[in-house]
């Protein structure tokens, strides 16, 4: 019974020092599974404090995108600003274009006005130079004419002092030839002659109208006058 006791004793204790060595074992493994926890918590903390700098680093360019965004917003609402300025400097500049355009177009019309009143002036010009060409060609005809004119009045002059010469030698002519043919000789026979002689030197002063000038008051004007009877007055 002792020994009984005894080996189930030794049995269980063998079962014991089995289990202890499972325990030891198992605990084994448990210290390993706690070194692989530790370690794999440690890389869980190393990641984890990587993945909290990453993060920090990630808010860190987070706010820096953030103020570059809100840098963009700025510059993109001062683009819009400088783009409604220039939107209103453009509108400003098309209104002042049509303007331009109108008064060129205003311009162009009273260029185009001063063109035909310049041609309509030089058409007035060239009638007025063709009117005056056509005055200074008549004021020519009557230069012309007056001049025919006045050698017409000269000659007419001329023929009237001729004629008037001519009226004081017959006169002269006839008183001669009643003094010297009618009063102291035969008037019928001599009288031919001395008409022949007197229109001979009718004919001879007026080849020499001046010579009855010579002696208007003298009763014998023929004197410097030799005619073809060779008879002396």
């Amino acid at each position: 019974m002792v020994l009984l006791n005894f080996t189930e004793l030794l049995n269980n204790t063998q079962k014991l020092l089995n289990n202890t060595q499972k325990l030891l074992n198992n605990t084994q493994k448990l210290l390993n599974n706690t070194q692989k926890l530790l370690n794999n918590t440690q890389k869980l903390l190393n990641n984890t404090q990587k993945l909290l700098n990453n993060t920090q680093k990630l808010l860190n360019n987070t706010q820096k995108l953030l103020n570059n965004t809100q840098k963009l917003l700025n510059n993109t609402q001062k683009l819009l600003n400088n783009t409604q300025k220039l939107l209103n400097n453009t509108q400003k500049l098309l209104n002042n274009t049509q303007k331009l355009l109108n008064n060129t177009q205003k311009l162009l019309n009273n260029t185009q006005k001063l063109l035909n009143n310049t041609q309509k002036l030089l058409n007035n010009t060239q009638k007025l130079l063709n009117n005056t060409q056509k005055l200074l060609n008549n004021t020519q005809k009557l230069l012309n004419n007056t001049q025919k004119l006045l050698n017409n009045t000269q000659k007419l002059l001329n023929n009237t002092q001729s004629e008037s010469q001519h009226t004081k030698l017959l006169n002269h002519t006839t008183k001669m030839m009643w003094l010297n043919c009618g009063a102291f000789r035969n008037p019928i026979g001599v009288f031919g002659s001395c008409l022949n002689g007197s229109a001979q030197v009718y004919r001879a002063i007026e080849q020499h109208p001046k010579a009855i000038e010579q002696h208007p008051n003298n009763t014998q004007p023929f004197a410097p006058i030799k005619v073809n009877s060779g008879v002396r007055w």
